[in-house]
């Protein structure tokens, strides 16, 4: 029984704890690199790819996910502090997008015509280039609500404001 015991004990002492196992635990810096589209996506929203990067970064900031969160197309890194603090690089992709059909949206609901954008986002160590994390993520517009939106790519704005909330819910399960 002691025996058994002490063999538990053992274990469970050389099992890496669960923090380590998580790959953005430690980082306290991340750099919003620009979002690319894949050449494949028909329809995207001309210019909207820096829309999404910024909505990435104010989001990341509001939302504190990051202590530091760099935008890469308008910031520099800030000075280099005494102790030094481990960054990542954050690569966004859209490998899909359909416009979706506000007639439908507005006439039908229950889903039908909605905006759908996928992306897939891949963390970087900032030193060393390795790959720390991937996913990939969806973000939906359904148009439940009978109302017009503001500008006209008001169903690209909400997906991809879904988007970026699937995304922070998946950054915080990794640190």
């Amino acid at each position: 029984m002691i025996k058994t015991s002490i063999t538990i004990i053992l274990l469970c002492a050389m099992l890496p704890d669960a923090a380590s196992q998580k790959p953005l635990a430690g980082y306290d810096i991340v750099t919003v690199d620009s979002v690319t589209v894949e050449k494949s996506v028909e329809k995207f929203p001309a210019g909207y790819d820096t829309q999404i990067q910024e909505k990435i970064v104010d989001e990341l900031r509001k939302k504190k996910v990051f202590p530091e969160v760099i935008n890469a197309l308008l910031e520099m890194s800030a000075p280099t502090p005494a102790k030094p603090l481990k960054r990542a690089i954050l690569k966004t992709r859209i490998i899909e997008y359909k416009p979706g059909n506000r007639a439908l949206r507005y006439t039908i609901g229950w889903g039908s015509g909605a905006t759908k954008i996928r992306a897939k986002f891949t963390f970087h160590d900032a030193e060393t280039g390795s790959e720390l994390f991937s996913t990939t993520q969806q973000g939906k517009f359904l148009g439940f609500v009978n109302i017009y939106g503001p500008g006209r790519n008001h169903s690209a704005s909400e997906s991809s404001g879904d988007l970026v909330d699937a995304l922070i819910r998946e950054i915080r399960k990794q640190r």
